[in-house]
């Protein structure tokens, strides 16, 4: 695992990335370090969980971290602009971000809290209160479980700086979830006109279930989509919806079925989606489907963006 503290000032000497089991204590030794100055938090696991990690003493630790230490601290430390947990396969929960958003609101303008676990625990309630905590937020990344129509509501009030990009990950659990509707996606667009709104969807969520969630009046920039089902319909009602916003979209799908559907699709998606800059496709197709896309959009021939794969002879 991998522990990055960016911009750190205090009287430690250790370095900012360390491994193994010292990682605990580290972080417990810089949230008890006296007047500490920490302007980012980035925490990885670079390998798998096989064991069911709980992770209790990492969330102990940055509750500590994020937290106020008034026995060590001359002043409130209210420093942190930028926090990522999206490698942290640990589950936290409301917690968490409630400390982070009561001691640094001031601050935080980046926050990444989507991470690989299949449950979500923060709550839209506490994401409610974190979005209006926090005034300078400018980059949001979380699960669609945890967002609502009101902290949708909240990040279009007009004393508070624009949301640059936001990032929704839909999996399984997102099904139960209601939609976020149209109307506060418009309030939150007419307030940040430049936003990049980003959507993930995972293999654990049924297409079926996808369509309720990508829906009008949505100015989708990103789009990913892992599935493994039959997905043509879904990529031409894409292709209709975003067709004056969509710049990226990545596809990874089963490569033995569907592909010369998902090529009919995709040559609907170029041709409507005239901004695309990016299209990567993690399937086989014909090498008549690759040579037309680049022949609308011949862009993408640029490297790195596109993977349009055929068979060889």
């Amino acid at each position: 695992m991998e522990v990055s503290l960016g911009k750190l000032k205090s009287k430690l000497t250790k370095p900012f990335v360390r491994t193994g089991k010292s990682h605990v204590a580290f972080i417990d030794e810089l949230a008890s370090t006296e007047d500490r100055r920490l302007s980012s938090v980035k925490i990885s696991f670079t390998g798998e969980n096989p064991l069911f990690y709980a992770g209790t003493e990492f969330i102990s630790a940055m509750r500590k971290l994020f937290g106020a230490n008034p026995e060590v601290l001359s002043r409130q430390c209210s420093n942190i602009t930028s926090v990522d947990l999206s490698g942290l396969s640990v589950p936290f929960d409301d917690n968490i971000i409630n400390v982070l958003a009561i001691h640094h609101s001031k601050s935080l303008q980046s926050l990444k809290i989507m991470n690989n676990l299949l449950v979500n625990r923060v709550s839209p309630t506490c994401l409610i209160c974190m979005v209006e905590q926090c005034r300078k937020l400018r980059h949001l990344e979380v699960y669609y479980s945890s967002m609502s129509d009101d902290a949708l509501l909240a990040l279009a009030e007009e004393d508070r700086t624009p949301l640059e990009s936001i990032t929704l990950s839909c999996k399984a659990e997102t099904r139960f979830t209601l939609p976020l509707t149209g109307e506060a996606w418009q309030q939150l667009v007419a307030k940040s006109p430049n936003i990049s709104i980003t959507f993930l969807f995972d293999h654990t969520l049924a297409l079926d279930s996808m369509s309720k969630f990508l829906t009008w009046g949505i100015p989708v920039k990103n789009l990913t989509i892992e599935n493994y089902a039959e997905m043509n319909d879904h990529l031409l009602r894409v292709s209709r919806l975003y067709r004056r916003s969509l710049e990226s979209l990545v596809i990874t799908t089963d490569n033995s079925k569907y592909s010369e559907d998902i090529g009919t699709a995709l040559v609907q998606v170029v041709t409507k989606c005239t901004k695309l800059k990016k299209l990567m496709v993690y399937t086989t197709l014909t090498k008549e489907v690759v040579e037309e896309i680049y022949k609308i959009l011949p862009n993408l021939r640029n490297q790195g963006c596109s993977h349009l794969r055929f068979p060889v002879a």
